[in-house]
């Protein structure tokens, strides 16, 4: 476009001065000799047809005011090709926006044929060593570690997190026996301010009690609007004094194989951002969406014991007790 643009201004502009050079020769040069000849001849000619002269008078006046008006440059040729540009600009515009948005699109569709590769290989590994092996804390903290690596290794590229940000990832199982949502595992940048795994919440309670009772992911851009600050915020001595400004931006995710399911979901995966906006996009919920299938999955056709994974006093074999002891054999 620019190419083309600057030729055609290139030719417009060589015209108007080929056209100003001729005019100019015209007025100054073969004008001026017309009128002298003119003057001269105009006894005669009037003597002879007094139209003639005043032909020829008319004439001269005339091409003198068209020379005279061609001398002094025109831009409407000008303003009509900044005005194209203009357009194939905004065209432009549009087209790299549209370039860009086929970018995001294309490399979040990596990201999920990827995941959703590995998410395959691991999830039968898991199964089949959860099968021989049971489960216990330790061993559920690598299967997260592994599954959720995607995100809090490469946080910076999936959800564009930046090295100052305040950013979080959770993870909650639901400890049927006690009604609440338990903190088993959490990954979160240096610059967080809370400490452990996190609070406990019972179904309904904050974003995590609510995505757990809903059944449906909760997205939300900012966690301080009024309009859902009511429903996402903790409340009481569960509320601490950086949660307004540390938990601004977050997405909830039940774990769960399938939504429609009518069983409860074993528990639920969080991100969070003290940044507005950083995870309201629905391509970021799908990726989360499928971690979190795959945790389900996992416990699910494995016939896991979720009990050990909230209860530190849990054993399925009935032996010591501990968080670690159920199924304490070989890992992956």
């Amino acid at each position: 476009m620019g190419g083309r643009f600057k030729e055609e201004f290139a030719r417009v502009a060589s015209q108007q001065i080929e056209h100003k050079t001729a005019s100019i020769a015209l007025l100054n040069v073969v004008l001026p000799l017309l009128i002298a000849i003119l003057g001269v001849s105009t006894p005669y000619l009037w003597n002879v047809d007094k139209l003639v002269p005043i032909g020829l008078w008319l004439s001269i006046c005339v091409i003198y005011i068209l020379s005279w008006w061609r001398t002094h440059p025109t831009y409407s040729d000008i303003h009509r090709l900044l005005l194209q540009k203009q357009n194939d600009d905004a065209k432009i515009d549009e087209l790299n926006e549209e370039v860009a948005e086929l970018k995001k699109i294309a490399i979040d569709l990596g990201y999920k044929n990827i995941a959703s590769f590995i998410y395959r290989v691991m999830s039968l590994e898991y199964i089949q060593s959860i099968k021989k092996n049971g489960l216990d804390r330790a061993y559920f903290s690598e299967i997260l570690d592994e599954i959720l690596s995607l995100f809090y290794l490469q946080g910076d590229a999936v959800f564009g997190f930046a090295m100052s940000e305040k950013w979080s990832i959770g993870v909650y199982i639901f400890d049927k026996q006690n009604n609440v949502l338990k903190a088993v595992w959490r990954q979160k940048s240096n610059s967080h301010p809370s400490r452990g795994f996190g609070r406990d919440w019972i179904p309904g309670e904050g974003h995590v009690g609510k995505a757990f009772l809903d059944r449906r992911p909760i997205l939300t851009g900012n966690a301080n609007d009024d309009a859902v600050s009511q429903l996402c915020r903790s409340r009481g001595s569960k509320q601490l004094e950086y949660d307004n400004s540390t938990y601004v931006s977050f997405a909830s995710v039940p774990i769960a194989v399938s939504q429609n399911d009518d069983d409860d979901p074993f528990g639920v995966l969080v991100v969070s951002s003290n940044l507005e906006d950083r995870l309201s996009e629905e391509s970021i919920t799908e990726l989360l969406m499928h971690a979190a299938q795959t945790i389900a999955v996992i416990l699910e056709l494995s016939d896991a014991d979720i009990g050990c994974l909230v209860n530190t006093n849990h054993d399925i074999n009935k032996g010591i007790e501990g968080e670690t002891n159920v199924g304490s054999g070989e890992k992956i």
